[in-house]
């Protein structure tokens, strides 16, 4: 087919002609295949205002200029008809002729209109021929070329019914991606789906307008993934919160993360937005099932383990006084006393109330939960001062297991869960108004944390155990073999290990679900952990002071009932062929304190342990000095056990105490020059003086070298040589 027409004459194309294609153009398409010059060409790319390049290149009537460019357009596309009326061979090839069709219809060439219209329907269809084979042959380039061809053609209408037929075909009938039975979906063959839909995409998007994107893409993605969400929303809660982060994890993973680069940013982020836009119908209540499930899950854990815990102690209690039936305490009310006088008259006859039984309803419990008593491996008292002594033992014993690590890590493991999910949804969604809401979702996820596993369970143990430490008892005080382990330290310092592992394990979860708020302290999340942190560092030194108390008394206990007085006041004389060693007593309380500085070195709490060890220190310089002058000291062989018993405490305190002050090994270090002068005889007393003269004024006051003079054997022989020797050299007296 041959189309032969003379090249319209610039004055005689028309206004509406010039405009239409001018605008149907860009600037750059124009100058390009208007055959405009390069230097044109070139300043168009730099500025796109068409009246600023005529200026620029001396062109005075800008409009004459257009005219040459659409003439020029109009004459190649006519020559180009002429060659090959059927087939088109490039996208500048279908621009010229869409030009040739916009002139047809704006009245320019109606003499051959109907063949332009033949030829324009021959190369669409061939186009699209093409098109197809190159789309089913894997070729995309080709693809994308025809593509854009179709586009300035007819909008590319055939093109995209052709993409929307497809995409139908890929994700079919919504219901295939649910399970009938169970609901549950199946997100595999979903993100097959979207993997295909990207390929289909990654040619669409390169040559079509992003405002055609939701009539062909979005309608059958986006239908698939409203049905998935909807269906596992009827099912069940837990089917629900599972399907709605795998969806979008499979929409992330499997759509947006294969589009081709050459797509660009632009319709990345529109696909995102537009499914985002879809999904926030789903969001508030994702939110609010998530955090209530989470809410209604650990309250229930918590509260089971806390009822389990106070069954076994009242079925301990029970079975310890089931035969203990205390008498009713004697009431003196002004009642009570009226009633009484009555009766020394016989004018009033009392009636007679049976004393109810405190354990009447004891036995039916203890047949259900024999069971859990002989697990226990408790025996029957029989008395009630041993049933007090051994629910005592069984308090102290109860510390350790006050926290139950493996609920806080079940519990943990589930804020874990739930965070990785909404993380999905917060990467989704990064930069829009939606993430805040998950944002703020996390944050309530981080508070309920803290709210059940910090204060209602490892608050509400160490408060127990505070309870049970304030209520001890010495002589219940049980050890472990024969190392001599205070079991009621142990366990609260296992307590205290056991609440700063879950103190990191919460601190974990604040990482992840705080990171945008960690700064504003006026946010509950914040807020709620300065006040957790407070109050647990505030039971643990409690507990810690009462258990350090117990440690000490122990330690003074076993000062008094095994040090002998003749290890001390001992006047053999000491030769080089006897080696002194320290006493048993001070071997038994270094192994004690050996086994109890460590108790919360496992601990990573620094400062925790630090002040843990630096008050064990302190108190048992405080007890020793104690000790000391409660003794009767001998300047020969009981002098030398002294100072023997005081460098091996000095030496452990070196070697075993990590405390980074120096304070306590000072002290003791005074102490053991101290002890050196109970060695120095009472013939020698001038020397005796000096040497006390000597002793560190900040550590020991002058009442306390007096109170630690006075347990030498020979004070009584000493003293007034001593008084003398004072004021001989000027000194005060400061002997009592």
């Amino acid at each position: 087919m041959s189309i032969e027409t003379e090249e319209p004459a610039l004055e005689l194309l028309p206004e509406c002609v010039i405009a239409r294609i001018s605008n149907y153009l860009s600037l750059e398409e124009l100058l390009a295949l208007g055959r405009v010059s390069k230097q044109c060409r070139v300043l168009s790319q730099v500025d796109s205002v068409w009246a600023s390049k005529a200026v620029l290149l001396g062109i005075d009537n800008e409009t004459t200029d257009k005219r040459k460019a659409v003439t020029s357009i109009l004459k190649k596309g006519l020559a180009e008809l002429n060659e090959n009326p059927t087939n088109i061979s490039s996208i500048e090839e279908a621009t010229r002729l869409q030009a040739l069709k916009l002139a047809v219809d704006n009245g320019v060439f109606l003499d051959t209109s109907g063949k332009i219209a033949s030829a324009w329907d021959l190369k669409t269809n061939a186009l699209y021929d093409n098109f197809t084979k190159a789309y089913e042959s894997n070729n995309i380039e080709s693809a994308v070329m025809y593509f854009t061809a179709l586009i300035r053609l007819d909008q590319g209408a055939k093109c995209q019914n052709f993409l929307n037929e497809t995409l139908q075909k890929i994700f079919g009938n919504p219901s295939t991606y649910v399970n009938s039975e169970t609901g549950v979906a199946r997100i595999s063959e979903l993100k097959l789906s979207l993997s295909a839909a990207a390929e289909i995409f990654n040619i669409y998007a390169r040559a079509t307008p992003k405002t055609l994107f939701k009539t062909i893409v979005e309608k059958p993605i986006f239908s698939s993934i409203n049905y998935i969400i909807n269906i596992s929303q009827i099912q069940n809660v837990t089917t629900f919160l599972s399907t709605v982060p795998a969806v979008c994890e499979a929409y992330e993973s499997s759509f947006l993360a294969n589009l081709s680069p050459t797509a660009g940013t632009n319709y990345q982020a529109l696909c995102r937005d537009s499914f985002l836009e879809t999904f926030e119908l789903h969001i508030d209540a994702y939110n609010e099932m998530e955090l209530s499930e989470f809410k209604q899950s650990t309250t229930s854990l918590i509260q089971k383990c806390m009822q389990s815990q106070d069954e076994e102690e009242r079925t301990v209690k029970a079975f310890f006084f089931r035969n203990i039936t205390p008498d009713p305490k004697p009431t003196d009310t002004a009642k009570d006393r009226l009633g009484r006088l009555r009766r020394s008259f016989n004018f009033y006859k009392p009636k007679v109330e049976p004393v109810e039984n405190p354990t009447k309803n004891v036995e039916v419990d203890m047949e259900k939960i024999l069971f859990s008593v002989q697990t226990l491996n408790l025996t029957l008292p029989s008395s009630e001062a041993d049933s007090k002594r051994e629910f005592l033992k069984y308090q102290m014993n109860r510390i350790k297991p006050l926290l139950d690590m493996e609920l806080v890590k079940k519990i943990v493991k589930e804020a874990n869960s739930v965070i990785d999910r909404l993380e999905v949804l917060v990467s989704l969604s990064d930069g829009s108004r939606i993430s805040k809401k998950f944002q703020f979702q996390l944050e309530c996820i981080y508070v309920e944390i803290v709210k059940t596993v910090g204060i209602d369970h490892v608050q509400t143990g160490l408060k127990k155990a505070l309870e049970i430490l304030d209520s001890y008892d010495n002589k219940a005080e049980s050890t472990s073999g024969d190392k001599g382990v205070i079991d009621t330290l142990t366990n609260f310092t296992v307590l205290v290990n056991n609440a700063d592992t879950v103190q990191q394990m919460i601190e974990s979860i604040y990482s992840r679900c705080m990171l945008n708020n960690s700064r504003s302290s006026l946010s509950p999340g914040n807020k709620l952990r300065h006040d957790f942190e407070k109050q647990l560092d505030e039971n643990v030194a409690r507990g810690l002071n009462n258990g350090i108390t117990v440690l000490v008394n122990k330690i003074n206990y076993i000062y008094l009932t095994e040090q002998q007085e003749s290890e001390f006041n001992n006047t053999t004389e000491v030769t080089e062929s006897i080696k002194v060693r320290p006493t048993e007593t001070a071997q038994k309380v270094v192994n004690i304190l050996q086994l109890h500085t460590g108790l919360i070195s496992a601990a990573n709490h620094d400062m925790l342990v630090e002040l843990y060890q630096q008050e064990i220190g302190t108190r048992f310089f405080g007890t020793v000095c104690k000790h000391i002058r409660r003794q009767t000291i001998s300047p020969g062989m009981g002098s030398q056990r002294l100072l023997q018993d005081v460098k091996l405490y000095t030496q452990f305190v070196r070697q075993h105490m990590t405390t980074k002050q120096k304070t306590v090994l000072q002290y003791f270090e005074a102490l053991q020059e101290l002890v050196k002068t109970y060695a120095i005889p009472s013939d020698r007393v001038s020397e005796l003086v000096s040497k006390l003269s000597e002793q560190n004024q900040e550590i020991f006051q002058r009442d306390e070298l007096v109170d630690f003079l006075k347990s030498r054997s020979d004070w009584g022989r000493i003293r007034k040589d001593v008084e003398m020797e004072l004021r001989k050299d000027g000194r005060d007296c400061f002997i009592m």
